[in-house]
């Protein structure tokens, strides 16, 4: 009996110690990824994305994440712009009209963005789902196609009424968006992955976007 406790007691400390390195602990392990691409929703006019992340571990398979980044859009939206501007020629001010024709509008995106990342399998190839959602800082830019100048004017009164439109205000300020998408982890080394992963992106005030993105985690 006592040749059975005294193993017991030996074989104890090492049971102990093989169940507590089985416990996991939150907030272990930080990991930090660079990623860039395109955003392909408004073919053949490309966006460009980019991306600087920070992650941690909450379960074995479930990471918290915050990003910044900046990214491009562009929407299809044909239009023609008749408005004036008041010029000033040898001293005499006039109203000259004016005209131009849009092709699309580009977006420039600056996001910083709250998120999970849950690893689907973990392997040397892992698969994972992302979901985010930024806070999003946008301007927008019209793509002119085409402009020219017309007639002078001694009083707004005297232009024709189609120039006297007020031209249209362009998307500026911060918005919301939402981001869900699946990607692929690829080990490359012990310290280092690779990481693909398409996005798609719910804008609150401008189109939605679709994003692939590579790039390493480390």
């Amino acid at each position: 009996m006592k040749n059975i406790i005294l193993a017991f007691l030996l074989v104890m400390p090492s049971l102990i110690y093989a169940q507590e390195s089985e416990v996991f602990k939150p907030f272990s392990a930080f990991k930090f990824g660079v990623l860039g691409g395109t955003n392909f929703n408004t073919i053949p006019t490309l966006g460009s994305a980019f991306q600087i992340e920070a992650k941690t571990n909450l379960t074995p398979n479930l990471f918290a994440k915050v990003s910044i980044g900046y990214s491009s859009t562009f929407e299809n939206n044909e239009y023609e712009i008749k408005t004036y501007h008041v010029s000033n020629i040898g001293g005499v001010e006039g109203y000259q009209t004016y005209s131009y024709r849009v092709d699309k509008i580009e977006y420039s995106i600056f996001p910083i963005n709250l998120g999970l990342e849950y690893i689907l399998m973990n392997n040397d190839i892992s698969p994972f789902a992302v979901f985010e959602v930024g806070y999003n800082i946008i301007s927008s830019e019209e793509q002119v196609v085409n402009s020219g100048s017309g007639t002078i004017y001694n009083s707004v009164d005297e232009m024709p009424n189609e120039f006297k439109t007020t031209v249209p205000s362009l998307t500026e300020g911060e918005y919301l968006g939402i981001g869900i998408g699946l990607g692929i982890v690829y080990k490359i080394t012990s310290s280092m992955d690779l990481n693909v992963r398409y996005i798609y992106h719910f804008n609150d005030s401008i189109i939605n976007s679709n994003y692939i993105m590579f790039g390493v985690t480390f």
